[in-house]
């Protein structure tokens, strides 16, 4: 009986339930994750305001593993989070590098997300990628920040390209508050990138700014405040910080 409650519990519909109820949420659901699967975080991408951005990362299943495979597929999403560009079965070394400007995205100057899956033609562990993503201000040097958080997942011997999603929860109301541990004092201003990382829309208030996000969707949100509070939906609803000094900007988590 214990047995079954317990499967019950674990159910992914039993757990959006409670996450929407707020009744001993799972934040970051990876319970049907633990073997044969790819996880990505969603890694910004900027190629609006004179920047470019790369991509550095290591084929973690041939240093883990062994695996001689060395293929990758990178999905890149627009801002509204549709698929708009595939890089499928990319051939890969044990260190990479991409750098993701116009050129690369087919003369698109904007921002957006972008995913990456290893493959495998064997069983393996669960491994997640989240690697260092570079941002390059006006062909300044580029400045790195790693992975934000999983959000979404292929089989590694994945036949169909099945992407599975809503590794983030969410709850009914707007009632989790995030507050960057940070000052702001000697900034210009900074830019928030926000994405959404659940399976649906979510709302945010950020400070006094409203803000609603479809599935999969990002925003870029310029902030002249010292102090920033995110209240939303979302259970993890964490930004990479673009933070103008002068003449420097640096990246960084919330």
């Amino acid at each position: 009986m214990k047995y079954l409650i317990k499967k019950i519990f674990r159910n992914y519909k039993v757990i959006n339930l409670r996450n929407l109820l707020n009744f001993k949420p799972v934040k970051i659901n990876t319970n049907d994750l633990n073997s044969n699967y790819s996880i990505s975080d969603s890694f910004p991408w900027r190629t609006d305001n004179n920047y470019s951005t790369i991509f550095r990362f290591q084929n973690i299943l041939k240093f883990f593993y062994q695996d001689k495979k060395n293929i990758v597929d990178i999905n890149f999403f627009t801002k509204e989070g549709e698929l708009f560009k595939e890089l499928r079965d990319y051939n890969i070394d044990s260190h990479n590098e991409i750098v993701i400007n116009k050129k690369l995205l087919d003369e698109v100057e904007d921002y957006g997300s972008f995913s990456i899956y290893h493959k495998s033609d064997f069983d393996q562990n669960s491994i997640r990628n989240s690697c260092y993503t570079g941002f390059s201000f006006k062909k300044k040097s580029y400045v790195y920040v790693h992975g934000n958080l999983p959000t979404s997942a292929r089989k590694l011997k994945n036949l169909n390209n099945k992407t599975i999603t809503g590794i983030i929860g969410k709850s009914f109301l707007t009632n989790q508050i995030y507050k960057i541990q940070n000052s702001f004092d000697e900034s210009d201003y900074i830019e928030l990138f926000i994405h959404n990382p659940c399976n649906s829309s979510v709302k945010a208030i950020i400070n006094n700014q409203e803000l609603s996000l479809n599935k999969n969707s990002s925003r870029i949100i310029r902030l002249f405040e010292k102090e920033i509070t995110i209240r939303s939906n979302c259970y993890l609803l964490r930004p990479i910080i673009f933070d103008y000094k002068k003449d420097t900007v640096d990246v960084f988590h919330g």
